[in-house]
Formats: structure tokens, C-alpha cells, sequence
């Protein structure tokens, strides 16, 4: 339960930040950062407690895959997205935080597709090339996780 306190906290001030500034204070990422893994290290050196560390490794590895495709997209992938998938690894399990990236990048790319849409038939220049912040539709299966984690 209380691993599911630091993922909320965490989605909710990243995802209000990215939405608000387009990018998320490096501050945040090592404060729930060091929760996480404090909060892990107490799961695991706990004998009666499960923490399953391939399935939290493997989950990690997703944020790391997303700060490499930064790297070789030359930023157009932003590292923070990357850096919140590491996060949320260490909280969740590869099957949760793969359902988080899916989710997300389905609500963003149909929301992006229809401001595109919009854009170009409002006449708006560059709507192609604007940023869409990730975090905020990462939030919606983020809450839908949360409810479900809470209602067992």
C-alpha cells in the first residue's frame, strides 16, 4: 500500500509539471527516486514480503530503453519520460509498467492525431511540429492502476 502512496504521489506532481512546463523538475525524479528504492530495499529485505527483483529489473529496463531511444532520436523523446518509466520500474512490475507505457502512447498519439487534424483545418502553422507533454495521458491508466491496486 505504501508503494502505491509513492507511485500516486509521483504521477500526480510529474504528470501536473510535465503538463504545466513541459518537463519535470530533476528534484522530483531523485525524491521519489530514493523513496522508491528505499521502499523496495525495506520489501526485499523483508522475509515475509515478495519483491520480485527480475520482474522490477525487467521493468526498469523499459525506462532505460526509452532514455536510449532519446539519445538515438536526439531528444525527440524526452529523457524524463525515460527517467519516470526507471521510477515507476521500481515501484511496479514489468506487466504494470508496460501497460502504462502502451496506454499512455495510445491516449497521446490519438489526442496528437486529432490536434493535428484540428490544427490543419484551423489553419494553425507548425501544428506538426508542436510537443505534446507524455505524462499527463500516462496519468489515466496511472489513476485506473491506482483505483484497482486500492479496491483490493
Amino acid at each position: 500500500m505504501i508503494g502505491t502512496g509513492i507511485f500516486a504521489g509521483f504521477l500526480a506532481v510529474s504528470a501536473i509539471q510535465d503538463l504545466r512546463k513541459k518537463k519535470v523538475a530533476a528534484g522530483i525524479y531523485l525524491f521519489f527516486g530514493a523513496l522508491a528504492m528505499i521502499w523496495a530495499g525495506n520489501r526485499f529485505m523483508r522475509a515475509r514480503e515478495t519483491y520480485v527483483i527480475l520482474d522490477h529489473l525487467a521493468a526498469v529496463v523499459i525506462g532505460i530503453g526509452i532514455l536510449l531511444a532519446g539519445v538515438w532520436s536526439e531528444g525527440a523523446v524526452g529523457a524524463g519520460d525515460g527517467w519516470f518509466f526507471c521510477i515507476t520500474g521500481v515501484i511496479l512490475g514489468f506487466w504494470e509498467n508496460i501497460m502504462l507505457l502502451l496506454y499512455g502512447t495510445l491516449l497521446c498519439g490519438l489526442f496528437s492525431l486529432g490536434y493535428f487534424f484540428w490544427g490543419k483545418i484551423h489553419g494553425i502553422e507548425g501544428v506538426g511540429k508542436t510537443t505534446i507533454p507524455f505524462l499527463p495521458f500516462v496519468a489515466v491508466p496511472g489513476i485506473w492502476l491506482i483505483a484497482e491496486r486500492v479496491s483490493l
